[in-house]
């Protein structure tokens, strides 16, 4: 997840970084739906994989 962020400062003007922030409350994720600058602060993929049955 965190490499993809870098190709904006690798490609100006052609890429941007957009992200939407999440709360994480044990297993419940909520999301903002608000898409903003920048990279998300927090990490959930391997939550998300995990609750969609992808990884143990």
């Amino acid at each position: 997840d965190t490499s993809l962020g870098s190709l904006e400062a690798e490609h100006p003007g052609v890429i941007i970084n957009k992200c939407i922030e999440i709360e994480i409350d044990g297993e419940i994720i909520r999301f903002d739906f608000k898409l903003r600058d920048g990279i998300a602060s927090k990490k959930n993929a391997v939550l998300l994989m995990k609750q969609m049955g992808i990884i143990p």
